[in-house]
């Protein structure tokens, strides 16, 4: 089976931050970039492509820094806008709780816009924004508030009286990042005032709500010709789409809104084909699980006694090792997560084991070194990872012997209900209480585990895990075909269900 990082170099591409641009609500792609701009009093769409769109961004020592430079044209050749924005935050970790804060403020900031041959011209600005992200093994989550005011100096004529466009702006953002795809959704709520001579003579508002998403999803291709050495094989593809909704009412009551979307070209990887001599019995779902699973090499297979052909195993009990590795290489435990390069993967393979009975050596150890110390799993509980691996050594002549208590029983078969707790772990959710309302206590509900209980019906209620009929069998082993519908289960949930809560949950329904 592919290593940890082997399996990420080879097949995966991690995903980037689905962040919002800035909060203008302005939408991009690989070449074209547009918003709708408010500060005249209507709305009015610039454009802008090519270099005249410039996103710099870095992140050192705790300080992550963001430059956003625009040169936009409006409906007009006349009509300009040009905005040039620094952003600079700092980072605190809480490696401890795997959690990050983060103060993002405006450190530069110019702008000017010329609308039917009015000027505005950025006079002054206060920003501050406020982020929590809480880093859990599967998915970073995170949130923010900033507020926002801006004042504009708008061109008059000469005996005029000064007029100024105030600009307040309150902004609440969500998102998460995993993986296999990331979302983020921000609101913003603008209120702009015409000011003439000191009074305020004209209010409009706006509402702009911001989703961005990428995503990574599985795609069968059939072969196109036929009587080959296979039928289909699996894609990944990978792509990201950006949109905007402005929700208005103008000084004169016109109410309206305008969207915008931008998609970005897609990009495709080819996987590996399961060429498997015992799965094609299995029921649809399990069949298709174990066909992605193996094209994502994220579980093992076997040699069998036919030249070139390979078997799976499906109705074998699946072991503690090759679940928990399968589980870490398909949520790609990441090596930013807390204390994971001081304590993580093992330089040498003849370092020695954390674990007495899984040495460095083994091709998953670096995978269930990183489960056990995200709390994945906890083996059997009596391992310190804050101390160097300990070295058994036998008993000698006045001197008593060393015995490693760190456990992982990699071989024994796993539970059902170790299973549930795996995924829900890896998600982060241990803590979430099951809404008991939502679903149906399975008929033997009181021979669940404790410590598992809650994790079971988190995992039904996620669509992870269900039970036979009525019954959950907590203690009943897992083959590797049942272990493969779960994983599936669990990266449709990555792929698909985090983006819907995100979008649908707080864009849509708001």
């Amino acid at each position: 089976m592919t290593s940890l990082g082997l399996a990420a170099t080879l097949v995966f591409s991690p995903m980037a931050k689905a962040e919002t641009l800035d909060m203008s609500g302005g939408v991009k792609n690989n070449y074209q970039y547009e918003e709708v701009v408010f500060i005249s009093g209507e709305p009015v769409l610039f454009k802008g492509e090519g270099k005249a769109i410039s996103i710099k961004e870095t992140n050192k020592s705790g300080k992550a820094k963001r430059d956003v430079s625009l040169t936009l044209t409006g409906p007009s050749n006349k009509d300009k806008l040009t905005r040039k924005i620094s952003y600079e935050s700092d980072v605190v970790s809480y490696d401890k709780i795997g959690q990050k804060t983060a103060e993002e403020k405006i450190t530069k900031y110019t702008e000017t816009a010329e609308i039917k041959g009015v000027k505005y011209s950025l006079l002054d600005y206060e920003s501050s924004d406020a982020r929590f992200v809480d880093v859990r093994p599967a998915s970073d989550y995170y949130s923010g508030k900033g507020i926002t005011r801006k004042v504009f100096n708008r061109t008059v004529g000469r005996n005029a009286p000064p007029e100024r466009i105030n600009v307040n702006v309150e902004t609440r953002r969500a998102g998460y990042e995993n993986f296999w795809g990331a979302t983020e959704a921000l609101i913003s709520d603008y209120n702009y005032e015409r000011e003439v001579g000191g009074t305020v003579e004209e209010e409009w508002t706006v509402t702009n709500k911001v989703n961005v998403t990428k995503s990574s999803i599985l795609e069968l291709q059939e072969n196109m010709a036929s009587g080959v050495s296979y039928d289909d094989y699996y894609v990944i593809e990978r792509y990201k789409e950006m949109g905007s909704i402005y929700e208005y009412e103008l000084a004169d009551g016109t109410i309206d809104e305008v969207a915008l979307d931008k998609t970005y070209t897609p990009t495709n990887s080819a996987l590996p084909v399961a060429k498997f001599n015992d799965i094609q019995n299995l029921d649809d779902e399990a069949y298709t699980a174990t066909k992605k699973m193996y094209g994502l090499q994220v579980i093992n297979d076997y040699p069998s006694n036919i030249l070139g052909i390979r078997s799976f195993r499906p109705s074998a009990y699946i072991t503690r090792v090759d679940f928990t590795a399968a589980l870490a290489k398909l949520i790609d435990l990441r090596v930013d997560m807390p204390d994971e390069k001081a304590k993580g993967k093992s330089t040498s393979k003849s370092a020695p084991s954390y674990f007495k009975d899984l040495p460095a050596s083994d091709e998953n150890y670096d995978a269930i070194l990183l489960a056990v110390q995200k709390g994945l799993t906890t083996g059997n509980g009596k391992c310190d990872f804050t101390q160097p691996p300990i070295v058994e050594k036998a008993p000698a002549k006045n001197k008593p012997g060393v015995v490693n208590p760190c456990s992982f029983s990699p071989n024994n078969a796993l539970t059902r209900e170790h299973a549930a707790s795996f995924m829900i772990r890896a998600l982060g959710l241990q803590n979430k209480q099951a809404n008991m309302q939502a679903v149906e206590l399975y008929a033997d509900d009181q021979t669940i585990g404790a410590s598992h209980r809650n994790n079971v019906y988190l995992a039904k209620e996620l669509g992870l895990m269900n039970g036979t009929e009525d019954n959950f069998i907590p203690r009943k082993n897992l083959t590797r075909a049942q272990a493969m519908r779960m994983l599936d289960r669990l990266l449709l949930h990555l792929e698909n269900d985090l983006k819907s809560r995100y979008v649908d949950e707080i864009i849509f329904a708001q």
